[in-house]
């Protein structure tokens, strides 16, 4: 029988950086498959023509390239996408130059205000649902 498994590697080696990391995902993915494993990979990328790009239930890494303008990527209200389990994205900043904001929708909080921004390149946060109301940056 399959097992599922959720795969999360915010932070590669530098190494890995020298291609693109969906090449990394993809393979690890196949790897796994063949020992038994179902994997899951929530993969996105995403650049300024997506902005504003709301998060969905199925997105878990988001690769944000901000070298043509700054984006706006909107965290989902929590009582929308939450089911029975735990809920985590990660924002990862792809270059140096301009901003990634990630806001909030509704009236969920994000680390007690309303919106947090990346500002360097391969900066990345980690949000995680904390109840129905507030997303944690971790």
């Amino acid at each position: 029988m399959r097992q599922p498994l959720k795969l999360i590697t915010p932070n590669l080696p530098e190494e890995y950086e020298k291609r693109p990391i969906q090449e990394h995902f993809i393979y690890m993915a196949h790897q796994l498959g063949r020992i038994g494993y179902e994997v899951s990979l929530g993969y996105l990328e995403i650049d300024d023509t997506d902005s504003p790009y709301t998060v969905t239930r199925d997105d878990e890494i988001i690769y944000v390239d901000t070298t043509s303008d700054n984006v706006t990527v909107t965290l989902p209200e929590i009582s929308q996408i939450m089911v029975d389990a735990r809920v985590e994205i990660i924002i990862k900043k792809k270059v140096a130059g301009n901003t990634v904001t990630v806001s909030r929708s509704g009236s969920d909080a994000v680390d007690e205000g309303t919106s947090t921004t990346l500002t360097s390149a391969g900066e990345f946060k980690r949000f995680r649902a904390a109840d129905l109301a507030k997303w944690l940056v971790i």
